[in-house]
């Protein structure tokens, strides 16, 4: 899979199955707030940057089982990095607080619903 197939992949499964889950949660618990954080949009920032030039060199890989990958597998579950940015994305979108990752704009992708 390319990183613009999964970026298509995750987006379509994020708007049509899991915004659908946070408003019957909504509707289920009303006066509770439900933050929506895109693990496959933090996956997709990730991966595009692990095909930048400019970044981590041989330490990060895509796929792997050792702490250093985004994806343990191809079936798309999160290794460390991806599992510790979503972390700071949900963080982030319930507290004021700066991170290494402040460069990757995090906290937009991270945002109420």
């Amino acid at each position: 899979m390319t990183l613009a197939q999964f970026a298509y992949v995750a987006d379509v499964i994020h708007k049509n199955v899991v915004h659908g889950l946070i408003d019957e949660l909504r509707n289920t618990f009303p006066g509770v707030d439900f933050y929506d954080v895109p693990f496959g949009d933090a996956a997709v920032r990730l991966w595009d940057l692990l095909e930048s030039p400019f970044m981590y060199g041989d330490e990060v890989e895509l796929i792997g089982s050792e702490a250093g990958v985004i994806f343990r597998d191809t079936e798309g579950r999160p290794g460390d990095i991806l599992k510790e940015a979503a972390l700071l994305v949900a963080l982030r979108g319930t507290h004021d607080f700066s991170t290494p990752y402040d460069t990757l704009d995090l906290q937009s992708s991270a945002y109420k619903r």
